[in-house]
């Protein structure tokens, strides 16, 4: 939590003026979103793409996660209409290893990703639904890859 409570983590994503306190979960906001659950926003992220081609987009998930797994991110990513979709149905799926390197597994994959142009998209090793409460070690490297653009 630290991480993402820090001034220059806050910083990085223009949030300079967002609070200190961070959760990953928020038992205000989720509620409101039951309905939208298993709703389809592939919409919204090609509405994004297309949009605001400059705006950088992560999209993730944990590999044993049941809920939202990442076979059906990969087959809507695919599916998604922009101008990288042909580059993103040919890129090819990479080893993950976080730019700050782990010391007790130096250089072993966390995960696998696929990126084209401003749109990255992350499976995360052995995580499930809840990434960051089952890797909280994992998620703070992704999110600081992607904040610091490596």
């Amino acid at each position: 939590l630290s991480f993402f409570r820090s001034v220059a983590t806050k910083r990085a994503l223009h949030a300079e003026s967002a609070s200190s306190v961070w959760s990953c979960f928020n038992s205000t906001v989720y509620p409101r979103f039951q309905l939208d659950l298993v709703r389809s926003y592939r919409w919204a992220m090609e509405w994004i793409v297309n949009e605001y081609p400059s705006v950088r987009v992560l999209l993730y998930s944990g590999e044993l996660d049941l809920h939202y797994n990442y076979l059906a991110l990969d087959a809507w990513t695919r599916q998604m209409k922009w101008p990288g979709q042909t580059s993103l149905v040919a890129a090819p799926l990479r080893p993950w290893v976080p730019g700050l390197i782990d010391t007790l597994f130096p250089q072993t994959p966390w995960g696998a990703t696929r990126q084209v142009g401003n749109v990255t998209i992350l499976r995360v090793a052995g995580a499930g639904h809840e990434t960051c409460r089952d890797l909280p070690h994992v998620c703070p490297a992704y999110f600081r890859d992607f904040v610091l653009a490596k």
